[in-house]
């Protein structure tokens, strides 16, 4: 099978991931985001002729060891179970058929694994967040959301989910899932009977995430012991982060609106005060503490009577440099975006790879 032009699929994914991030805004862990790019490469790469190459390759696997002890009938009724688009063919048409899809299927797990490496390589949250996205981009990242976010959450997520909503109830921090995901992170430990290491935290919090719907927050009648957790880790989250690195956050937010002359998404300056964070404070932070200390910066945002409006030197000095490394993505996302004709599908051998911006009825 004929290589994939991996650099063109990246630029596609790259734009379903930004659509996403700019719709959803979730939090940009590595677990998040592998699980966003992973499903924008499933729609960027259609699957062979309504077969799932991964469920096929699984069918085959459990059906080929039993083909030798079977008649002829068996072998057809085995094949047309195992692969249903199959049914009718000859003998001779399935068995190339399997052949190829055992090829395909091995192929398209090395074209998925180098397009992931590639769009992780290359993301940026600022660029993503400023930049136009199309309306057909926006449907395919509704698409994706519902695809991640269909699933049962494991044990201790609806329990936190409670006392988040207790917490955005009490305390109207900023909605951005981003700016929440620390909040959530900080609740799951305080849930009675979970056990949980650092690998579990981050699944329950991701999925916690996912599962999060803001609109039925102000309507909720909640226990006091949603309440009471919920003052807990206000508490814990206030108490983190040095006042005066937080006020220094808050001056390169205000300086950096003042040179873009608009209004940023909570989303874009969220990551600004992520970025900027080990540059005001004097330690070592994991990036658990960064974003918990962008959570506190978006909290004192969001309460504060106005901004700063004479920020200082360094703050403007730190948000020119964002906004020049922003225009510059932009740029050069513009220029990859000028050499790819995104109405024509990609060949990829016999399979058609059609482009992530052709809306299909």
């Amino acid at each position: 099978m004929a290589n994939i032009d991996s650099a063109q699929a990246t630029q596609q994914v790259l734009e379903i991931v930004d659509g996403y991030i700019q719709a959803f805004q979730p939090p940009l862990t590595q677990a998040c985001l592998t699980q966003i790019v992973e499903a924008a490469i499933s729609q960027a790469i259609p699957q062979l002729k309504g077969v799932s190459l991964n469920e096929a390759s699984t069918a085959l696997s459990q059906t080929g060891p039993q083909l030798k002890e079977m008649a002829l009938s068996e072998v057809s009724t085995a094949i047309s179970q195992a692969i249903p688009q199959v049914k009718g063919v000859s003998l001779n048409e399935a068995s190339t058929a399997i052949s190829q899809l055992r090829e395909i299927s091995l192929d398209e797990a090395s074209i998925k694994q180098k397009i992931l490496q590639e769009v992780m390589a290359r993301f940026n949250p600022l660029a993503a967040l400023n930049k136009q996205v199309t309306p057909d981009t926006l449907k395919l990242a509704s698409t994706i959301h519902q695809q991640i976010s269909n699933f049962t959450p494991e044990r201790g997520v609806a329990e936190a989910l409670n006392v988040l909503d207790a917490y955005i109830q009490q305390y109207k921090p900023s909605l951005i899932p981003a700016a929440l995901y620390p909040v959530v992170k900080t609740i799951l430990p305080q849930i009675k009977g979970l056990k949980l290491n650092s690998e579990s935290l981050e699944r329950l919090a991701t999925q916690a995430i996912f599962k999060f719907s803001p609109e039925l927050v102000p309507t909720k009648i909640l226990s006091p012991q949603a309440k009471a957790i919920a003052l807990l880790v206000a508490k814990q989250i206030q108490n983190f982060q040095p006042q005066e690195a937080v006020l220094g956050v808050l001056n390169v937010l205000d300086a950096y609106m003042q040179q873009t002359r608009m209004t940023p998404t909570e989303a874009t300056l969220y990551q600004i005060a992520k970025q900027v964070i080990p540059q005001m404070v004097k330690m070592a932070m994991s990036d658990d503490q960064k974003a918990q200390f962008a959570t506190q910066v978006m909290f004192q945002f969001q309460k504060r009577p106005g901004p700063i409006k004479s920020p200082s030197q360094a703050a403007r000095d730190i948000a020119a440099k964002l906004v020049n490394e922003v225009e510059n993505l932009r740029t050069t996302r513009a220029k990859d975006m000028g050499m790819l004709n995104m109405t024509q599908p990609l060949a990829v051998g016999d399979l058609e790879v059609k482009s992530a911006f052709v809306i299909q009825p």
